[in-house]
């Protein structure tokens, strides 16, 4: 059933440069004194904080981010620190509370609703693109067995996440991404993203074959 309530806590914030997505793995290397002391605070309470994609050229921080879960910490003897953790909710920032170490703001966790009948249809139609983009890629470069090595998920919303998170090169596409609400809503624009991948690969490997004769 579809998430009505409405979720709002208090979030420790990581600015970062990038975009995490819900169920997404994410290593960090914790050098910063701020973050060490996030990170040290965190861990006593339910060990969850905020990642919040920061635009590297005008600073600006988005208002919608991935609460991140930590799972494993491993400490250096200088007091920087490895961790792993993972995507949960996604959030809405409303306001900061507090900057001084680290940023402490009030979110909304925003709810994730089911997949829609529609978002089957599409997401049949994102994998064969997808497919495509996998042949092609094989023909421009045969060594390259990444993604086809990889099994796509069958669910819609793990699919819808999948994508940007693993083929999208630009963190402003994926950030508009993580800010749709719709699973349908975010495969068709990953439809888009792949079909139009599709044809520009399909041109590049007709230049390549008409060299190659």
């Amino acid at each position: 059933m579809s998430e009505t309530i409405q979720i709002v806590r208090t979030l420790p914030i990581f600015p970062l440069p990038i975009v995490i997505f819900p169920g997404h793995f994410v290593p960090l290397h914790i050098f910063e004194y701020k973050y060490r002391a996030m990170i040290s605070d965190v861990l006593q309470s339910d060990k969850c904080f905020g990642i919040l994609r920061i635009d590297p050229k005008t600073g600006r921080l988005a208002t919608t981010g991935c609460m991140i879960e930590i799972l494993e910490v491993d400490p250096l003897e200088d007091g920087r620190m490895n961790i792993e953790g993972i995507g949960r909710k996604r959030y809405e920032l409303l306001k900061v509370v507090s900057e001084a170490p680290y940023i402490i703001a009030e979110v909304r966790l925003l709810p994730e609703f089911e997949s829609e009948p529609q978002a089957v249809l599409v997401a049949d139609e994102v994998k064969q693109s997808l497919q495509e983009v996998f042949r092609l890629s094989g023909k421009l470069n045969p060594q390259n067995r990444l993604f086809q090595l990889q099994v796509l998920p069958e669910d819609p919303e793990k699919l819808a996440f999948y994508i940007p998170a693993t083929l999208y090169a630009s963190t402003e596409d994926q950030q508009k991404i993580l800010e749709m609400n719709s699973v349908t809503e975010r495969l068709q624009s990953e439809l888009e993203f792949c079909s139009t991948a599709v044809k520009y690969m399909a041109a590049v490997v007709s230049l390549k074959d008409a060299f190659d004769k």
